[in-house]
């Protein structure tokens, strides 16, 4: 879903900040729970929780029916889609109780394993 860390490297090279302290503050002004190592955030994208809060808080703002857009598209140094990213993302979305989702992105370039990924995750919810 959401890979931070090329928005961390971009600032990085902006601002004389330390990776730990761009960190701190993207999850304060998101407020989002964001993990402080680099390494774990470009390898995992942002935890579940991440996910579930921000399905939340839209939920209790939109009165009808509620769609969430899933990055499913992998984009060298701007996504990593993986395995793991995605099925956390479906449980979450399960989870929030959100109506439906929407491929973000285009469709000719979505990886076919993330496909599957998706189509497993939703005929198992």
């Amino acid at each position: 879903m959401e890979n931070l860390a090329p928005l961390v490297g971009f600032i990085k090279k902006k601002s004389s900040l330390d990776v730990v302290s761009i960190i701190d503050w993207l999850s304060q002004v998101t407020h989002l729970p964001i993990l402080k190592k680099q390494e774990i955030l470009i390898r995992d994208g942002l935890p579940a929780s991440a996910f579930e809060k921000k399905l939340s808080k839209a939920k209790n703002y939109i009165p009808n029916k509620f769609i969430t857009g899933i990055e499913l598209m992998a984009i060298k140094n701007i996504t990593n889609i993986n395995r793991l990213q995605l099925e956390k993302e479906m449980r979450a979305f399960k989870k929030t109780g959100a109506d439906g989702i929407v491929l973000s992105w285009d469709l000719w370039h979505i990886q076919e394993e993330s496909l599957r990924v998706l189509e497993c995750t939703l005929l198992s919810i």
